[in-house]
């Protein structure tokens, strides 16, 4: 019991132990003393978290053991990019109030890639397991329900995938719902609300990315790192589609704000005639969107 609770060896290796130690013959009175016995290291291990127990209870901080995951995953590529902006609309989990992101004592990296994301649940998967958090067969239904349906199924993008994922974490957390009817759970409020948050996140990283701005020889205006917004009539930004400095003091306000829109106006051939990709998640010069093309579609 000792060894099994110190980690020097698993609890099935306990277990098959203790069988092995219960004598093949001998009386009544030795048999059930022997179970007894058994019974209460097995009721031991449980309680330690040796053996865990089978259903759909699950012991910790998902929503932790989750941004450890992240901050693991992001770690892999270098330089970690954190996105911290108060436009951002990062909130503190179970609290649509905005005004409460001050406070908020838990703040969550988002990944920026969806690379990152996929791995950053491959590593929870891994630590929910080793830590005995969620049994397997609970987490693996509930990481494709909350994790993977919602862009295989519904075609929704990374970003909204994540902020769904963390929902559905602080939802279990705090006891609402449990992993295996979660995805069931107010869903087209959560995915609504995901889809907000995630786009509010998506624009706020394509923000951090622009390239700074040249200094203006004499003084005059710098770009101040603003826009206009995705839903603006202003026209898109050739410089952040061609990956140039915001040098030119016309193109920006008095502020030192762009007059126009930072989204990509690649060409593209699932949008009819003359469109264009729109995402602020890249440009011109680096557009991923598979459905672009060399030319306008007549």
């Amino acid at each position: 019991m000792s060894a099994a609770q110190n980690g020097v060896i698993d609890g099935a290796s306990c277990v098959a132990e203790l069988a092995r130690r219960i004598p093949g013959t001998g009386g009544d009175a030795d048999a059930r003393g022997i179970l007894t016995a058994c019974i209460t290291a097995l009721k031991a291990m449980m309680d330690s978290g040796v053996v865990v127990k089978a259903g759909d209870d699950c012991n910790g901080n998902l929503v932790r053991l989750w941004a450890l995951a992240v901050k693991r995953s992001m770690a892999m590529g270098g330089p970690m990019v954190v996105v911290n902006d108060t436009s951002n609309l990062e909130v503190s989990l179970a609290e649509a109030d905005l005004a409460a992101v001050a406070k908020a004592k838990l703040k969550i990296n988002r990944a920026p890639t969806e690379a990152t994301f996929d791995t950053a649940i491959y590593v929870w998967s891994t630590l929910a397991h080793s830590l005995g958090i969620m049994p397997l067969e609970i987490s693996s239904h509930f990481v494709f329900e909350a994790a993977h349906s919602l862009r295989m199924k519904h075609k929704e993008n990374f970003w909204t995938a994540q902020e769904y994922l963390i929902e559905c974490f602080d939802l279990i957390d705090r006891k609402v719902c449990k992993a295996g009817d979660v995805a069931n759970h107010d869903r087209n409020l959560v995915v609504d609300k995901a889809r907000r948050l995630g786009a509010a996140f998506e624009e706020a990283h394509a923000r951090k990315a622009e390239p700074a701005a040249a200094p203006v020889e004499g003084g005059g205006k710098v770009w101040n790192q603003r826009f206009q917004h995705a839903k603006s009539k202003a026209n898109l930004c050739q410089s952040y589609n061609r990956n140039h400095a915001h040098d030119n003091p016309k193109h920006l306000t008095a502020d030192g704000t762009c007059r126009f829109r930072h989204l990509c106006n690649h060409w593209v051939s699932d949008k009819g005639p003359s469109g264009r990709c729109l995402r602020p998640d890249c440009a011109y010069w680096k557009c991923n969107n598979p459905a672009k093309c060399d030319a306008p579609l007549e």
